[in-house]
């Protein structure tokens, strides 16, 4: 990926201060829901360095640098109605090929992305063991990996999806 330039943020644990509970959520678990809700979003190319002080350190900045900034109405919802302000990076899940492109090209900073090639492995060894009769378990962990605009051809190769095998 040549000429594409990136750089370290500086976000850490100890810089996010006490009002931000960055690994205690405050909400109870999953399923929500939410309904007849409206959202504006708008995406703008940012300062680089007020952009790496927010950036969690294990991540790279794609330049140039951009955020998006939402608007949320959520008048029905399970955390109850809300109205709220706020600006994301954009990060997809997997890694099919048009996800990498939107990396590459600069769309999305991020892919959070599993091994393929493991994950079919363990599939069709649970598929034979249930097959057989065998119990198999109801969670199945999977590793995953953080795909960046500094990740190389070949880290991506590893971990898009492929149409065929």
């Amino acid at each position: 990926m040549a000429g594409v330039t990136s750089n370290q943020g500086r976000m850490t644990k100890a810089r996010m201060g006490p009002t931000m509970p960055v690994d205690a959520p405050i909400y109870a678990k999953p399923p929500f829901y939410y309904r007849n809700v409206e959202r504006l979003v708008f995406t703008y190319e940012t300062d680089k360095e007020a952009a790496l002080d927010i950036l969690p350190d294990v991540l790279n900045l794609r330049l140039p640098a951009t955020a998006c900034v939402n608007f949320l109405n959520a008048p029905v919802c399970t955390l109850g109605a809300y109205e709220e302000a706020y600006q994301v990076k954009l990060f997809l899940y997997d890694a099919a090929v048009s996800e990498v492109q939107s990396l590459t090209s600069g769309i999305v900073q991020g892919l959070v992305a599993q091994e393929p090639q493991v994950e079919g492995i363990d599939a069709v060894q649970y598929a034979v063991a249930a097959a057989q009769g065998r119990t198999v378990p109801k969670i199945l962990e999977t590793v995953t990996q953080l795909l960046t605009g500094s990740s190389t051809v070949t880290e991506l190769a590893k971990y898009e999806y492929q149409g065929s095998c």
